[in-house]
């Protein structure tokens, strides 16, 4: 697969769409994400199985605090709502 203006974004590794797509769930959230593994990262984490090789992948950090269901519930909306499934 050909990376569409892959960069570093964040600290990981994304094309273009993807870190578009970031930025809407992002306004829709009202927050930045945060990211445990970007695209293009072939046999990074061999628990991925590839999913990761290619663009359009991301890890976005759960995050935790005293209610993680109150910090979960929201990016699962959000991310599918930006084109991601969560």
């Amino acid at each position: 697969m050909v990376a569409q203006n892959k960069q570093t974004f964040r600290g990981v590794t994304l094309d273009q769409p993807t870190i578009d797509a970031l930025l809407v769930a992002e306004s829709i959230l009202g927050y930045q994400l945060s990211f445990a593994q970007g695209s293009y990262n072939a046999g990074g984490v061999a628990a991925s199985v590839g999913t990761h090789d290619g663009g359009g992948a991301v890890d976005v950090r759960i995050g935790g605090g005293s209610d993680p269901t109150a910090v979960q519930v929201p990016k699962v909306h959000a991310l599918p709502a930006a084109g991601f499934p969560a």
